[in-house]
């Protein structure tokens, strides 16, 4: 009797490696993006960096709230333009990954992450837009070397110098986007939310989702974002839909002509 326990033990231990991976994305974060169907959430988000540093600037003594402030603008504005995994973005080195053209206020800095240290293998290069080049330079000069009196390579270094701890950076970024939002937004969803962004404006630009995101495969893109898809080409239809009903009340009415008698 003892052995036929044991024995179904190691059968139950068995299955539970033969369970398959949830595929796609859960519905925890399905129903965070539908925060994102309201225009005035997305608009809070994408201006959210500029306006912490607006404040932190206008209130900034010296002192570690404004420096704490600014520290969650770059790293949220990273997030929207480039949304790289959370690991990826607290081990930024200044030096390997933060890649400028030149020298100078009008250099083009881009980000870049060799393949070896992505999730999937799949290299990260961005051009970083003009406001983000501004902001990320803005933070690297004048507020970065105030965190810490140790030298480091971090983009993002503790007061010790040091790694930030990964799941503590990513709480802390969340909870400041609900601070000043209201939004329910982890790291992670920014990929999701952009995917979200792209295929709303365009239901049939998965493929640039996949290039965005760095999926090796669209097969990996389609299974997490074949709703979004789904759900932006109904809403595609139905501005088109408005569209013919606003033509056709623009247009002058006609009585139909009768069909004579034969």
């Amino acid at each position: 009797m003892v052995r036929d326990e044991e024995n179904i033990l190691k059968l139950e231990k068995f299955c539970e490696g033969l369970t398959p991976k949830r595929q796609g994305m859960t519905d925890k974060n399905r129903g965070r993006l539908r925060q994102f169907d309201d225009v005035r959430n997305i608009d809070a988000l994408l201006s959210l960096p500029a306006k912490l540093m607006r404040q932190a600037q206008r209130c900034d003594a010296g002192g570690k709230r404004e420096l704490t402030a600014i520290i969650y603008a770059v790293a949220i504005e990273l997030l929207i333009v480039a949304p790289v995994r959370i690991k990826n973005l607290t081990t930024l080195d200044v030096g390997r990954h933060v890649v400028h053209s030149r020298r100078g206020a009008h250099s083009v800095v881009h980000l870049v992450i060799p393949g070896d240290e992505v999730k999937n293998g799949m290299p990260v290069e961005v051009a970083l837009p003009k406001a983000s080049t501004e902001l990320l330079n803005l933070y690297l000069q004048i507020y970065r070397p105030r965190i810490s009196s140790v030298p480091s390579p971090w983009l993002f270094p503790n007061a010790a110098g040091g790694q930030r701890n990964i799941v503590s950076f990513g709480r802390q970024i969340s909870a400041v986007i609900t601070r000043y939002t209201g939004l329910k937004i982890h790291p992670h969803l920014f990929r999701h939310f952009s995917v979200k962004l792209i295929l709303d404006a365009r239901p049939e630009g998965i493929e640039t989702g996949r290039l965005l995101l760095g999926h090796k495969s669209l097969r990996t893109t389609l299974r997490a974002y074949s709703e979004g898809k789904t759900a932006a080409a109904h809403k595609q239809y139905e501005t088109l839909i408005e569209a013919k009903r606003d033509e056709a009340r623009k247009r002058p009415s006609k009585k139909p002509k009768g069909r004579a008698d034969t």
